[in-house]
């Protein structure tokens, strides 16, 4: 799998516009889009083979997405971004003792980890 950042989106463009604009370039997934400070955003895009992810870098840097010129480069991944929950609740488990200490009463519903498991956590 292959990731490209896109950057210098304009800040009304969603991931369903995203997804639309590089839809030849299928299969892929859009992982995050985020707002910058100066109003635009930028886009993590993952997709299954770096075949895909050169030609839409090729046919898709420095193109207008409404209105405003994108530029796209190679995004390096250490680790591969899954959904998998086993990995949330091993996240939830090293989050937990945090949120606990700041939001209180809150934290399992943050963290995803129940009452039984904090009382485990914590002692």
């Amino acid at each position: 799998m292959s990731c490209l950042l896109v950057k210098n989106l304009n800040n009304q463009t969603s991931i369903q516009i995203l997804e639309g604009c590089f839809f030849p370039y299928k299969p892929l997934k859009v992982l995050d889009l985020n707002k910058n400070e100066d109003g635009s955003k930028t886009a993590r895009i993952q997709f299954e083979s770096k075949e895909n992810a050169n030609k839409a870098m090729q046919e898709m840097n420095m193109k207008e997405i409404m209105n405003r010129k994108i530029e796209i480069e190679f995004f390096q991944q250490d680790v591969v971004i899954q959904d998998d929950e086993e990995t949330k609740e091993l996240i939830g488990e090293a989050v937990y003792p945090i949120a606990l200490g700041r939001y209180g009463k809150v934290a399992p519903k943050l963290t995803g980890m129940s009452m039984i498991c904090s009382v485990m956590i914590l002692f």
